[in-house]
């Protein structure tokens, strides 16, 4: 860990991780000790995004991840507690991974939900394992898709290396010493690297028209069902759920990445307020994503809030019991019978020497 630099990024990105970590702790406690009524079927949703988020933090305590564009280069520099080769790659390639996989598991949440609304009678008994097993193959083939091309697109080749390491200046890092992957317009760019990146961008185009359209879907669809209110208003509570889940990727890592990618084409830098912005954004996302679900889950939130009322409750009946003891009422009154005795002999002596 030669290059972990205690700054303003490396210190709030070790801080909101840690937080992230126990909200991620607070939700599944929530999991096994408050089973969900109204939406059981989202279980297996929420854990995947527990475990998601658990590992996206630990990779950002691990690289504490800079982004930065400069020179027609942008770069993920690791500077945390796992920056050396060979190991350091690991938490970079998680963190990008994670860019991917936030997107996607909302992907599958607004997917499942709009065949869950479209038919309500018939899709708990057509959810069968070749559904599911076609489901998790759609998954992997993204997932590799991503992982390939970053492995083709950003990882960094001895000649790509040599250019960083003589191109890119940092204030208060040596880059040399560190790991790093990115791309660059003007040095090893070719048709196949162009043409996996297109790729790359259109598949995350794909996934955020599935959500509008599956989001569009699902409200008129519920304006038009004939079923109870209760079962609508439920429905209506995971749609909102869902498009929080989706703002939350979507303003903590994709809008700020997707800037930085902007600045490359655009041949401006990234400054150090920039990058360090930019980290801040990215280490919040595994602090909301929990948060998110706690407060616009119904089951959740009730249960969080009993708990503080009876805390509450507890806390003021332990004082009122307190005012209300003749004992503890006895004890106040010789105390203050003492104080006002002391302070008639203080008096009484500051009078005799004057």
């Amino acid at each position: 860990m030669a290059t972990s630099i205690s700054d303003m990024l490396s210190t709030s990105t070790y801080v909101i991780c840690s937080f992230a970590l126990f909200n991620n702790a607070i939700l599944l406690i929530l999991f096994f000790r408050c089973p969900l009524k109204n939406v059981h079927s989202y279980r297996y949703y929420f854990i995947i995004s527990i475990i998601q988020d658990v590992i996206y933090s630990v990779s950002l305590i691990l690289a504490v991840p800079r982004v930065v564009s400069q020179s027609n280069f942008f770069i993920f520099i690791s500077t945390g507690w796992l920056d050396q080769e060979p190991f350091g790659y690991i938490p970079l390639i998680v963190f990008c991974l994670s860019l991917n996989t936030s997107l996607l598991i909302v992907t599958d949440g607004f997917v499942y939900k709009y065949f869950q609304v479209r038919k309500l009678n018939q899709f708990q008994h057509q959810t069968s394992r070749r559904t599911i097993a076609i489901a998790v193959l759609i998954n992997l083939a993204v997932i590799i898709n991503y992982v390939v091309t970053v492995y083709v697109v950003m990882w960094p080749e001895d000649h790509f290396t040599c250019l960083v390491e003589n191109t890119i200046k940092l204030h208060d890092l040596d880059i040399t010493t560190v790991t790093f992957i990115g791309l660059s317009m003007k040095y090893g760019m070719n048709a196949l690297n162009i043409a996996l990146m297109l790729d790359m961008i259109a598949v995350m185009v794909l996934m955020e028209c599935i959500h509008f359209f599956c989001a569009k879907s699902i409200n008129n669809l519920l304006k038009k069902s004939t079923k109870s209110r209760k079962s609508q208003s439920i429905h209506r509570q995971m749609l909102i759920l869902l498009v929080v889940q989706a703002a939350c990727p979507a303003i903590c890592l994709h809008i700020p990445c997707a800037a930085s990618t902007f600045f490359l084409f655009t041949g401006i830098s990234t400054t150090s307020t920039i990058t360090n912005t930019i980290g801040v954004l990215l280490a919040l996302y595994p602090f909301l994503n929990p948060l998110i679900i706690i407060v616009f889950v119904k089951d959740y939130r009730n249960f969080v809030l009993n708990i503080l009322r009876i805390g509450a409750v507890r806390r003021q009946a332990g004082s009122s019991v307190a005012r209300n003891n003749p004992f503890v009422s006895d004890v106040h009154v010789v105390a203050n019978h003492l104080q006002q005795r002391t302070q008639h002999i203080n008096d009484t002596c500051a009078d005799t020497v004057l």
